[in-house]
């Protein structure tokens, strides 16, 4: 019983404050913070083209590998690779 009396009593504090309202919330999110929401823009162009240069460079190097070239080399010609 006593919980939930303290229990209570917190939620009757917050709402007593009245601090958090959506207008409090639209300004000190978006209108405060002009400067994070436009350096967003550049930041987020800049991920998108890192990602996609990444995406080009793996699909031009498909098939030209040669981290287990010399292991490959080295099986028997007729023998299956997945067995070594």
């Amino acid at each position: 019983m006593m919980t939930h009396v303290v229990l209570d009593w917190n939620i009757l504090k917050c709402i007593q404050m009245g601090t958090f309202t959506i207008p409090y919330f639209l300004r000190t999110a978006i209108w405060d913070k002009k400067g994070y929401w436009i350096a967003f823009i550049p930041v987020f162009y800049f991920g998108r083209c890192w990602d996609a240069a990444g995406y080009s460079k793996v699909e031009m190097m498909k098939g030209h590998s040669k981290m287990y070239a010399d292991r490959i080399q080295s099986l028997p010609k007729h023998a299956d690779p997945w067995k070594y």
